[in-house]
């Protein structure tokens, strides 16, 4: 968790290669992205938000959640996973 201002806390999105091994014990983080930084636009960046259900497209270049708080989904570009990008709220 990472703390921002007004001590609201963001979820950092932990983002693993797309193919994931077998093994339940094996987890290869290659990068993270904080979803506060993918706030729909006019949003305050003390805004409450919260990734939660997390899915991965088919072609396995976008990174799509659900926030419960904010009433939507998200996406992140994961084309070059370990710099991913806001796309859209």
């Amino acid at each position: 968790m990472l703390k921002f201002p007004g001590n609201k806390t963001a979820l950092v999105l932990a983002l693993s290669a797309v193919a994931i091994t077998a093994q339940a014990d094996s987890f290869n983080r290659i990068s993270t992205f904080a979803n506060i930084k993918n706030l729909p636009q006019g949003k305050e960046i003390t805004t409450e938000t919260s990734a939660e259900i997390i899915a991965v497209s088919a072609d396995g270049n976008t990174l799509v959640y659900s926030d419960s708080p904010l009433g939507g989904v998200g996406f992140i570009n994961i084309k070059d996973a370990k710099t991913p990008k806001a796309d859209g709220f």
